[in-house]
């Protein structure tokens, strides 16, 4: 193994004819998103096995999110889709040298995606590492699920690999439901037609929640719920009691104020799988319930929140 000595290697981006040194472009033939040669000294760990070849067991310790559909449950956040919205999941990775640039492998992904389904691409994009697929191409998909596949390459252009699966939900209230208190006519939970109220006889109230379990509330237009939760300590999130997400609609930002009474979520005593919070704020969660107390709108007990 060679010694890394500290030397000038400016000359060495002006030799066209020296394109890669460790693995990397310098000079003009570097991309824009990729740092000098000298940025990183360190070996950070990135997977071994090649692109192509890699596996879920390969990627375990650098993909956090999203996971392969071999280990995830069916009703994932990140595998599931409205066709009145659009989809937007965020991919987490940890491990190798950052910044990454991330891509759209087409060679991969479901051709009814391809044409439209975009990522921000490097960690400075106001959108960055995050999917975004339009609600257009989802209301035009067929039944059946669609494989999505992103392809990371870190600064030592090594590359790591991210797929799963999406499904656009046929019938409405299947695996998505929505609430918006703002709305004044007919509230059954469809995309049209919300709750008005986090406290949904038979979908979120009290221990009443079995019609939202393993489901993704989506909490429209950005408007506070105002009404306290009435559940005594909280939402119950496991898999046979109430959501098992909480969105809002891209572009937007839902707010939830628990006005200082409720924990949004509590543990439940059973474990939390695939729990999935994104495009919000919850605000004014209670810190003194319980013998163990809360912190803030999550329960103490919770990790690994997404």
């Amino acid at each position: 193994m060679g010694t890394l000595v500290n030397q000038d290697l400016s000359a060495l981006y002006t030799q066209a004819s020296t394109p890669i040194i460790d693995g990397r472009w310098i000079a003009a033939a570097r991309p824009s998103w990729q740092l000098t040669i000298d940025h990183y000294k360190a070996n950070f760990p990135w997977p071994t096995a090649t692109y192509a070849t890699q596996t879920a067991a390969d990627t375990n310790d650098f993909v956090v999110f999203p996971r392969p559909d071999s280990e995830t449950s069916t009703f994932s956040r990140h595998r599931w889709a409205h066709g009145s919205m659009d989809y937007e999941i965020p991919v987490c990775l940890r491990g190798g040298a950052f910044p990454c640039y991330l891509e759209v492998d087409t060679s991969a992904t479901d051709a009814a995606l391809i044409s439209t389904i975009t990522i921000g691409a490097n960690h400075d994009d106001a959108n960055s590492y995050v999917v975004n697929i339009p609600a257009a191409t989802i209301a035009a998909l067929s039944a059946g699920t669609k494989t999505i596949q992103i392809k990371a390459t870190d600064q030592k252009n090594r590359t790591v690999r991210i797929w799963w699966t999406i499904e656009k939900e046929v019938a409405e209230l299947d695996h998505l439901f929505f609430v918006d208190d703002t709305n004044t006519g007919t509230k059954d939970g469809k995309f049209a037609t919300p709750f008005d109220n986090l406290n949904q006889a038979g979908w979120l109230a009290n221990a009443d929640g079995a019609s939202s379990a393993q489901k993704i509330l989506v909490i429209k237009e950005g408007n506070s719920q105002t009404t306290p939760l009435t559940k005594t300590s909280g939402w119950n999130v496991q898999s046979t009691q109430f959501p098992c997400a909480i969105i809002g609609i891209p572009t937007e930002r839902f707010k939830i104020d628990c006005q200082s009474a409720r924990t949004l979520f509590s543990w439940g005593n059973a474990t939390a799988n695939d729990m999935f919070v994104w495009g919000g704020e919850v605000i004014n969660g209670d810190i003194t319930y319980g013998t163990g107390g809360f912190n803030g709108a999550f329960v103490s007990e919770f990790s690994h929140i997404w």
